[in-house]
């Protein structure tokens, strides 16, 4: 990843957060257009949103001030808008004086217009919105890099505003607004999304008081485990096995919720041979929604008591459903660009650049820092389990980290690491020895159903010298991990 990416990320990850934070269409609207106007991407912006009664939603930010309530800049910006979904295309117009309507309309409202952008907020058949940007005469145009970032910035607002929305509609409808709106506030800035996959299941689990709750989420025509929590602990993705998977497929091929209280009372569901080899009393399965279709699946079952208690809370469990499917399609998003696929760590890209970073800070207050070097014992003796057993390691790294400050990555194919900030030797050796232990004490099932054990070396580096660098840190983690695999154990440089 290049220096400009990773600040473009950056950039669009700021944005997300603060976007995603807003609890109101009006926190959103002046979050992002101020966001898209004060880091100079556009002269103005306006966007026009389409609320759950029907009434319009809409607001205009300048960088002139005086213009964000011009009666011209305004019908400017929403005729543009309805014309784009009139034509359910998006508008990249270099030049506006080029433009016969734009410019028409330009000399109509009295209003000078270099370059303009004009995209959905989401389907453009669906009229839900649009997004308005324009630079003044004489800057740079709008190209197609331009509309490549203002794509995502559309997502990003349309999602936001579609989510309060529904959120609005629902707290119109149920008395469990305040909880709802109170769990969402946690939620809308985590962009890491294996954590908010958790707090997903955690919800699920404190709304319904059943046994366990998993998120599954959807590749291509298949479900694929995304979280499982039972009371006490998260559960690993061998528990993925151990559900009802009928019902999800169900769930998956027609887009509906699957409810089934009490197995006794349905003949048809308590015959299905998962139900029976699970010995599950109820079942729940809401599907979670994202704007092309289901994203996910939220499963909910326990095999002790049956749901009964749960039928007066399925709106507010619907509402959970519809909401994180968003957010989820939000974070799988920024995922796709951050983590690696295969392990769901951070990618290789962003670990020497987080690591620069905390170099720079730990020499600025002469504290300390470790890397953290692990492979896998035996990786080729694995065969067909080598991307089951890494994640399996990676899952057991990330239980065992500080949340928002140790940073797990896929350093290659057969290696992981992790930044440790703020910690000398004897953390990192602790650590180190920990994760060591809970991967030997663990197993996961082969492709052949045989259950499989592994071991683990470990490699640590600690920074010492104000002027070694995160590539010389780097190697030397390489280094004690090779020496820790040949003396079986660990090795601390």
């Amino acid at each position: 990843m290049s220096v400009q990416e990773a600040r473009r990320l950056a950039h669009l990850t700021e944005f997300t957060r603060a976007v995603f934070a807003a609890t109101t269409l009006p926190e959103v609207a002046t979050a992002a257009l101020g966001g898209l106007v004060e880091s100079g991407f556009a002269n103005r912006a306006y966007l026009t949103f389409k609320q759950a009664d029907g009434t319009p939603f809409d607001r205009l930010h300048s960088c002139n001030s005086a213009e964000t309530t011009s009666y011209e800049v305004r019908g400017l910006a929403g005729m543009t808008v309805q014309r784009m979904l009139a034509w359910q295309d998006e508008l990249l117009i270099p030049d506006a004086s080029q433009d016969e309507s734009l410019g028409d309309e330009c000399q109509v409202y009295g209003v000078e217009i270099g370059s303009v952008l004009c995209l959905p907020l989401g389907d453009t058949a669906s009229g839900q919105g649009g997004l308005y940007v324009d630079r003044a005469p004489g800057e740079a145009p709008f190209g197609q890099g331009s509309l490549a970032m203002a794509r995502q910035y559309a997502v990003i607002i349309g999602q936001a505003c579609a989510s309060l929305t529904k959120i609005e509609a629902v707290s119109r409808r149920q008395e469990h607004l305040e909880t709802l709106l109170g769990i969402f506030r946690t939620v809308y800035g985590v962009m890491e999304l294996s954590t908010l996959l958790d707090h997903v299941t955690q919800m699920s689990l404190a709304i319904t008081k059943a046994e366990r709750a998993f998120v599954l989420l959807v590749e291509g025509s298949e479900l694929t485990y995304g979280a499982g929590r039972d009371r006490e602990t998260l559960l690993p993705p061998v528990n993925f096995r151990r559900i009802s998977h009928s019902v999800c497929q169900q769930v998956l091929e027609s887009g509906q919720e699957v409810c089934v209280f009490n197995a006794a009372e349905d003949a048809t569901f308590s015959a299905r041979q998962s139900v029976v080899n699970l010995q599950l009393q109820g079942v729940v399965a809401v599907p979670l929604m994202g704007r092309d279709g289901v994203v996910g699946i939220l499963y909910i079952d326990s095999s002790n008591r049956v749901l009964d208690g749960l039928r007066q809370e399925m709106k507010l469990l619907r509402a959970v459903g519809s909401v994180a499917g968003l957010v989820i399609e939000n974070a799988r998003m920024y995922q796709r660009v951050t983590v690696d696929p295969r392990t769901g760590l951070y990618a290789r890209g962003l670990l020497g650049v987080r690591l620069e970073e905390e170099l720079v800070r730990s020499k600025r207050y002469d504290r300390p820092c470790a890397l953290l070097m692990l492979g896998v014992d035996d990786l080729a003796a694995l065969g067909d389990d080598v991307d089951t057993a890494m994640r399996m390691v990676s899952q057991i790294l990330r239980l065992q980290l500080r949340g928002g400050i140790d940073f797990p990555a896929r350093f290659d194919d057969a290696r992981l690491a992790m930044i440790l900030p703020e910690t000398g030797p004897d953390g990192a050796w602790t650590l180190a020895e920990r994760i060591r232990e809970k991967v030997a004490s663990a197993s996961f099932a082969g492709h052949d159903g045989a259950a499989r054990a592994l071991t683990l070396s470990v490699g640590v580096a600690i920074w010492q010298a104000p002027d070694q660098t995160a590539d010389e840190l780097t190697d030397d983690a390489v280094d004690a991990l090779e020496t820790a695999r040949q003396a079986g154990n660990l090795t601390v440089i």
